[in-house]
């Protein structure tokens, strides 16, 4: 096996490239600080006016970079926002990057060291609702852009950036834009900065996100409460009925029971299996962080596999009868349970929605009604081990952060990274540069601010590599 060796290969400016961006990396922090005042809640009804607010302000952004287009589109919902920097020609390479705008809500507020939307700078860090989660990467984006057109008059590659307004609500209005401007978002790659590395010294690249799907069970025994008196030992107790068919999802090598859930599960390649394990963390210490008292999932399977690579079913709700204060004896008629599973490459988030519900009408029959209703899912998405794009991000993040970056995964889910995938007919790359303790959604989130300028150095020599990457025969990667 052999993989693509870039390291001779000589930026263009290399030096002047970093000093520019040395240089006016506190003017990008200005300007995103002045992005984080904006109140983007995009699941606040009341703070609209804000995120349309906010796209204005990005849309200002894009042309500030060196856009030659840049545009806020309406949605059903909130604005989208799309830039495109066409530089290169229309001969080269056209690369997609998508970021999101909005941000989760504050609270709790008490819980903040300074105002959420104030971005105030302590030490290495800024910290503000949206610093890293995604104000930040979009200003690393763009200042990268920029010291390319400042520095050398020019782009490697075309870069369409498309912002999202409805990230953080699972971006219900996006598919349908994208079909209807399909030509707008044409693509030969769809970067998506909107994941994690290790550590600020631990570089890496997320190869893929699994997938998820989700449903509600209701299962109801009676027509109402009884009395636990009069009908003890006698009515069958909705939730000792679903419980008892929880607890028999999972076997007792906490392997999934649901009939035909694996049919589409394959092994990782031994290479990749090998890179997760040389990146994993250790897994005591992992578990040990959150008080765990136990490990969960399969048995025989490393924790880097279970929570990065393995298809997993999780009952995230239950609730029955009287949960007040003191008892009230009776039999409960109603219990209800709230299932989420996350899912790898060729599971289909309806068909395994479907096959589960299926499973659990099936566990009731004869005890009780079981009513099954199907939630929203994704597809999980994979770099493939033989992209050429593989090795061009390896060796940015080596220029950016100065080590060889190790290879990882995320156990969680970006639905938009498939959607965008299918209907721009390119290959998926995350490049990603958050860290892991940023506090996304919660109090205090922060961006460091020597990330910042690793990654915007990182990203600069992405789109100067990525040209080759893209018109060269497919490698594997060592």
């Amino acid at each position: 096996m052999t993989m693509t060796d870039f390291s001779t290969t000589k930026p263009t400016k290399a030096e002047e490239l970093r000093q520019w961006i040395s240089a006016h990396r506190d003017d990008y922090l200005d300007a995103l600080r002045q992005l984080v005042a904006i109140e983007s809640v995009s699941v606040d009804p009341q703070r609209a006016t804000e995120v349309r607010r906010c796209a204005q302000r990005v849309r200002d952004a894009l042309f500030d970079a060196g856009a030659e287009f840049a545009e806020v589109f309406e949605t059903e919902g909130h604005p989208v926002v799309v830039g495109r920097f066409l530089q290169a020609g229309p001969s080269a390479p056209t690369a997609l990057v998508y970021l999101h705008y909005d941000v989760q809500p504050e609270g709790p507020c008490e819980q903040w060291s300074s105002p959420a939307f104030a971005g105030v700078i302590d030490g290495d860090a800024m910290v503000g609702r949206g610093t890293a989660d995604d104000k930040g990467p979009l200003f690393m984006h763009l200042g990268a852009l920029r010291a390319l057109i400042e520095c050398s008059g020019t782009l490697p590659v075309n870069v369409s950036v498309i912002v999202d307004g409805e990230e953080e609500v699972g971006s219900p209005s996006l598919r349908s834009w994208l079909e209807e401007h399909a030509d707008m978002v044409a693509a030969d790659l769809v970067v998506i900065s909107d994941t994690s590395m290790l550590g600020l010294d631990e570089p890496s690249i997320v190869l893929g996100t699994r997938g998820n799907t989700s449903l509600e069970v209701e299962v109801r025994t009676l027509d109402h409460d009884v009395h636990s008196g009069k009908y003890g030992g006698a009515a069958a107790n909705a939730a000792l009925v679903l419980s008892r068919m929880l607890a028999s999802l999972h076997d007792a090598d906490g392997a999934v029971t649901v009939p035909g859930f694996y049919d589409e599960v394959t092994e990782m390649p031994a290479e990749a299996r090998t890179a997760l394990m040389a990146a994993a963390p250790d897994a005591q210490r992992w578990l040990t962080g959150i008080g765990a008292r136990s490990e969960g999932g399969e048995v025989g399977r490393a924790l880097v596999e279970r929570v990065w690579a393995r298809p997993t079913l999780e009952v995230v709700g239950v609730w029955a009868g009287y949960t007040g204060e003191g008892m009230k004896t009776i039999i409960p008629a109603v219990a209800t349970a709230k299932i989420s599973c996350r899912l790898v490459d060729d599971q289909d988030p309806v068909e395994i929605a479907r096959r589960v519900g299926a499973h659990l009408q099936a566990l009731g029959s004869g005890q009780a009604d079981v009513v099954v209703r199907l939630g929203r899912g994704g597809r999980a998405v994979t770099t493939a081990w033989t992209s050429p794009v593989l090795p061009v991000a390896m060796d940015a993040y080596r220029y950016g952060y100065g080590k060889d970056p190790v290879l990882i995964r995320e156990g969680g889910t970006i639905p938009i990274a498939a959607t965008l995938g299918e209907i721009v007919g390119a290959e998926v790359l995350f490049l990603g540069f958050g860290l892991h303790d940023q506090n996304e959604h919660a109090p205090n989130e922060w961006l460091s601010i020597t990330n910042f300028e690793r990654a915007t150095n990182a990203i600069v020599r992405f789109w100067q590599l990525l040209p080759a990457a893209l018109t060269q025969p497919r490698e594997v990667l060592a």
